[in-house]
């Protein structure tokens, strides 16, 4: 077998460039690409003037009753003379609109319409040429490579410069006409000393560092940590806290927020990393907030205070439960033949539920939100992505292989004003795991007890599980949890059996008390199932079964149902519970745990 080190040392190695995971202002101003408030750019590497065409994105009542029941149906590729569902690529002549004023007539197609376009280095370097040479023949002035530049999505910053390089090479155009003058001017005598200078200025512009390179625009990928989390679900709880505000239930929800705090956060979870905080959220407390945005949102929305609001009602659960459904379906780690139709169905359904919500409450004219925050018309882009990378949860940029890196860094920066600080701290980490991997690969056990202790501390420290369930100290404390009604921590082992767990003094083993779930009732407007639990409160801590931890299959979470502003009882039935688990499912009708579903939508 050959080793990595023996093909390194054979010169058979090479690094082929995979993906960026960057934000989208970093993308678009590495590669010259206009912002996402911007006309035409607002779609990350797609070209399109959708304030101009919002009226047909979305799909018609017809159109949005057909997403929903027939899940094959976005695949008919049937054309719709009112909407476009969400495909602006389509061939519909719904997606033709108006040139900008200033844009080049003679570039114009046969029906002096344009139509959106994909974006890619290739269009943008052709885009490029073009404006360079009509520019520098006069066929253009500057507001015409400005506005066909603008069209193909050229930052204003890359239309400067396109501009600027055509301006120096017109005057050495110019100096080359005149050569035939036998008093050349001392300008020109300065243009020519220069061009031999600085030749690069006097061509054209070469574009972005990438726009040459063998890397395609896809490759700059939509990252989900700040695409779905510090993005849409950021903009999602906005939208949800405007919707009450406007239906008057603040103090409801003040007041079931605090039943929410109470014990979701004690338990330290770190997949659901929740939060009192008000402000100051990062990415993992946006994606604790989505997993349990049913729970904390279920006893505001079901309720109505009168008559009027019953449709509103069930607009803002619809766009709530298909919001969860396209992200755990996003977030899937396991890819398979049909997993990008899927997303590109949760996700046109989420934004058609978006926009039917933003419209049944938005008094002012307004665009709707989805045109307004250009992460939600990106969602498009993610299921092709997913066809070329599978799984990309697997792409994290809040992991060590993006963001996330940045933990291990801070700690190592005590100032920025030091001489070479950057430096010092690449040693210092570069030190650091020189000698994480001498003790790895060279700790024997003959070491003495102090170098052993010290080494097993590191090793901890390092090495840092996550906390995946809450244990806890006792019986009793479990069942204090489940009479006061609070959320519990539990387990499902390899035999789908469930369990609460107990702290032991076994070694490698823990105390587990079976719980057991009786389906009660289902809220269709949020597709939420709800749990009657029962465990035997009769046993002690000697009475308790054992387990080894490699048994569990699965982390969940009870949640307790919460009342509604019609009786201010905010515990909802006793016993009764709506489950969760870490990797996006949640307990159906039948006690399985399942990807959850978007509400009023049939599935094959």
């Amino acid at each position: 077998m050959v080793s990595i080190i023996d093909i390194w040392y054979q010169n058979q190695c090479s690094v082929i460039f995979f993906l960026t995971t960057g934000d989208q202002p970093e993308r678009r101003e590495l590669n010259y690409i206009m912002g996402g408030n911007s006309n035409f750019s607002s779609r990350f590497r797609y070209s399109g003037h959708l304030n101009k065409l919002k009226d047909y994105l979305p799909p018609c009542k017809s159109c949005f009753a057909q997403m929903r029941e027939n899940s094959l149906f976005l695949k008919s590729n049937i054309l719709c003379t009112n909407c476009v569902k969400w495909d602006m690529m389509t061939k519909s002549p719904l997606m033709s609109f108006d040139a900008p004023e200033y844009y080049p007539k003679c570039m114009l197609p046969d029906d002096k319409k344009l139509k959106p376009m994909e974006i890619s280095f290739k269009i943008l370097n052709e885009t490029n040429k073009v404006c360079h040479e009509k520019f520098i023949n006069g066929e253009w002035n500057e507001r015409n490579v400005t506005a066909y530049s603008s069209v193909h999505c050229i930052s204003n910053k890359g239309s400067l410069k396109i501009i600027s390089h055509g301006n120096h090479a017109k005057k050495k155009k110019e100096q080359q006409e005149n050569r035939k003058r036998k008093y050349p001017l001392i300008e020109e005598v300065d243009i020519i000393k220069n061009a031999e200078e600085f030749p690069d200025r006097y061509n054209q512009w070469k574009g972005g560092p990438y726009w040459n390179s063998p890397i395609k625009l896809i490759q700059f990928l939509d990252c989900l940590m700040h695409l779905l989390f510090l993005g849409i679900v950021k903009a999602s709880r906005l939208l949800i806290r405007d919707w009450i505000s406007k239906n008057k239930r603040l103090t409801i929800q003040s007041n079931i927020m605090l039943k929410v705090y109470e014990t979701v956060p004690s338990m330290k979870l770190d997949w659901l990393k929740l939060i009192d905080l008000e402000s100051g959220w990062v990415s993992d407390n946006y994606l604790a907030y989505c997993r349990v945005v049913k729970w904390i949102n279920h006893s505001i929305t079901r309720s109505n205070d009168s008559p009027e609001n019953d449709i509103p009602t069930v607009q803002i659960n619809a766009m709530i439960g298909s919001m969860l459904s396209m992200v755990a379906v996003i977030m899937e780690k396991k890819f398979i033949h049909n997993t990008s139709d899927k997303m590109d169905r949760e996700i046109k359904l989420f934004l058609s539920n978006v926009d039917i919500l933003y419209k049944s409450f938005q008094t002012q004219e307004k665009d709707p939100i989805w045109l307004r925050k250009f992460n939600f018309q990106s969602l498009l882009n993610i299921p092709y992505a997913a066809n070329l990378y599978g799984p990309l949860v697997n792409l994290w940029e809040g992991s060590n292989q993006g963001e996330g890196y940045l933990r291990h860094v801070k700690p190592k920066i005590t100032s920025v004003h030091t001489k070479k600080w950057n430096l010092n701290v690449h040693i210092s980490l570069l030190n650091d795991n020189a000698l994480n991997s001498v003790l790895d690969n060279h700790f024997t056990a003959e070491a003495s007890d102090d170098t052993s202790t010290r080494f097993r501390k590191i090793r901890m420290e390092r090495m840092k599980q996550s906390t995946m369930f809450y244990k806890y100290n006792n019986v009793d404390e479990l069942f204090s949890f489940y009479k006061q009604h609070k959320a519990i921590s539990f387990i499902m082992t390899n035999d789908n059996k469930y369990y609460g767990m107990i702290e032991s003094s076994e070694k490698d083993k823990l105390g587990a008390v079976e719980i057991k779930f009786e389906y009660v009732t289902t809220i269709d407007s949020l597709s939420m199932h709800f749990h009657r639990v029962s465990m035997n409160c009769s046993i002690n801590d000697t009475e308790v079964q054992m387990i080894n931890e490699i048994e569990i299959q699965s982390y969940l979470v009870m949640l307790p149902e919460l009342g509604n502003d019609e009786t201010n009882d905010y515990l909802g039935r006793k016993e009764v519970y709506y489950c969760i688990d870490y990797n996006w499912n949640e307990m159906d009708r039948e006690n399985n745990l399942i990807t959850p579903k978007s509400p009023f939508c049939k599935y094959i």
